[in-house]
């Protein structure tokens, strides 16, 4: 995964560790060369990690989205004790894979979900479903860019061939 950990424009890597439901995040793009700027505890094993700039301050920030439960888990700061805050989203359904981006330009990111060639996105944390659209097959994951700098993320799929 990779966000723009402390806010200043450059997006750098981050590793979660499930075992341990902690993100490791790194001010650089070399984690050998360094020790992680800070450490996210977040989630329990089964979750999915994913990140985005939730409250639109510049800086990305970690979440996991829980299948079992269908329920997004987001934090808006890296300082410890930081408040979980805590969104369902949909129905529980085998399968399901988090995307997160900007979907309609406003500056900060909301989340979504890809089941099957079929993506649900929201505007808004915590908001309904705004967008539904068919894209990908079965065994596709979901990703998201903003691919002609218009300031808004549309979905891709990856696919192994």
């Amino acid at each position: 995964m990779c966000g723009n950990w402390d806010g200043i424009g450059t997006d750098t890597i981050g590793v979660y560790r499930s075992s341990n439901s902690t993100f490791y995040l790194f001010n650089t793009n070399n984690p050998r060369s360094t020790s992680p700027v800070t450490r996210v505890v977040l989630g329990q094993p089964g979750v999915i990690p994913l990140s985005g700039d939730w409250n639109g301050d510049k800086a990305d920030t970690p979440a996991v989205y829980d299948p079992k439960a269908a329920v997004f888990y987001l934090v808006n700061s890296l300082a410890p004790g930081a408040p979980k805050l805590r969104y369902p989203f949909g129905p529980v359904m085998v399968g399901t894979l988090p995307v997160a981006g900007d979907w309609d330009g406003n500056g900060s990111d909301s989340y979504g979900v890809y089941q099957v060639g079929r993506f649900a996105l929201t505007n808004t944390l915590g908001g309904p479903v705004s967008v539904y659209t068919r894209f990908g097959i079965t065994g596709d994951r979901p990703f998201a860019g903003d691919w002609n700098h218009d300031g808004k993320d549309t979905v891709g799929v990856g696919r192994d061939y």
